[in-house]
């Protein structure tokens, strides 16, 4: 917690917000970089993962207020619509092509491989929002 914080501090020199500070010393300490946390434990970790997760989502709707949704919800609306699509879009085809380079899908017909690419974007694309509004709250 308290490294997590100091590199996010550290990042907020660069102009990025305090979680991708976070984020980025979970991926170094997790146990696919230094392993100064193995993969069982992370495993065991699941449920407390999960009830950070609807913490974090907690807050987040907390900092919504409907009365300034109304006043902007043309703009957000198109502004949330252009990032989904992007986002999509820039999912979906890093997936093709990750399964493409890879061959991990090559036992799979064409569209197996499209519905696993179809699947996989829009599961990563249900993961974001609490991150993004954590962001959008720094701001």
């Amino acid at each position: 917690s308290f490294a997590s914080h100091s590199v996010g501090q550290f990042l907020r020199k660069w102009s990025l917000p305090i979680i991708s500070g976070y984020l980025l010393t979970g991926i170094l300490s997790g146990p696919y970089v230094l392993v100064m946390i193995s993969g069982e434990a992370t495993a065991s970790l699941r449920m407390l993962d999960e009830l950070a997760l609807s913490c974090i989502a907690f807050a987040a709707g907390s900092e919504l207020h409907l009365q300034e949704l109304r006043a902007h919800s043309r703009a957000i609306l198109y502004t949330l619509a252009a990032l989904m699509t992007a986002t999509f879009t820039l999912l979906f085809t890093t997936m093709l092509i990750f399964t493409e380079v890879s061959g991990m899908f090559r036992s799979l017909p064409g569209y197996g491989r499209l519905a696993v690419c179809l699947l996989t974007s829009t599961v990563l694309m249900a993961r974001s929002p609490a991150s993004a509004i954590a962001v959008v709250k720094e701001l």
